[in-house]
């Protein structure tokens, strides 16, 4: 299957679901929306992807060579667009939100549909921290029986407790690139090294996601929750 037809195909099914209302902005590509969520629709497991979620990042690592080529495409999954849906109702964000404005708010949630549980180790009780990438995979794997979603956004403190914890966030892994140049093909970069390479050479100030940087799945993208201690 060509390129283009595995983009038409995740946008056929995308549009054939019908949960993204008539857009405001015609100008964004579908596939760019955050509820255009898309898995594997090929016969492999491809665990150390699944938080990949965006069509074209499937296909760029495939073809890329990151990931088995033959029977591997990405394919529209209605429940990770659920549980997408569900996180941007807790964020009171539109049905237009992206997967790089997602990635630049960077938030963090607990799922009210799971119990609290106890650290045998600390013998304290708390919850999993999850990016919203993690979540919806989470939603889609524990609960997709469930119906709808429930979502807890953590407060700043929390959130940023689980952001300093080295692994578990998108940004320190090197699968960032330069959107102006080719300088990081092959050379990947965290989220931070991207940016300052934009500001040094390309002279923007305040870069940003999907514009100026680009998160290009050319390593596994498998961020993983985090314990969060809670009363």
């Amino acid at each position: 299957m060509s390129v283009q037809q595995m983009i038409s195909e995740a946008r056929k099914g995308v549009l054939e679901a019908k949960l993204i209302p008539k857009r405001n902005d015609p100008a964004t590509e579908v596939l760019d929306l955050a509820l255009a969520t898309c898995a594997n629709g090929g016969f492999f497991v491809l665990a150390p992807y699944e938080q990949c979620l965006r069509a074209q990042d499937y296909i760029f690592a495939q073809n890329c060579g990151h990931m088995p080529r033959v029977g591997s495409r990405p394919k529209y999954h209605v429940d990770l667009s659920v549980a997408v849906a569900g996180l941007l109702d807790t964020l009171e964000l539109p049905a237009s939100t992206t997967f790089a404005q997602l990635d630049e708010l960077d938030p963090r949630f607990f799922c009210s549909l799971c119990k609290p549980m106890l650290n045998p180790e600390l013998h304290i009780r708390g919850r999993m921290a999850y990016g919203w990438r993690s979540a919806a995979v989470h939603f889609k794997q524990e609960h997709r029986d469930c119906g709808q979603p429930r979502w807890q956004l953590l407060s700043e403190d929390e959130a940023s407790y689980a952001r300093s914890s080295k692994g578990h966030d998108l940004a320190d892994v090197e699968t960032w690139s330069c959107a102006h140049c080719n300088l990081h093909l092959e050379n990947w970069q965290t989220l931070e090294q991207a940016k300052a390479h934009v500001k040094q050479v390309h002279g923007s100030e305040n870069p940003r996601i999907g514009k100026d940087v680009l998160c290009m799945p050319a390593n596994p993208v498998h961020i993983k929750p985090i314990f969060v201690v809670t009363d």
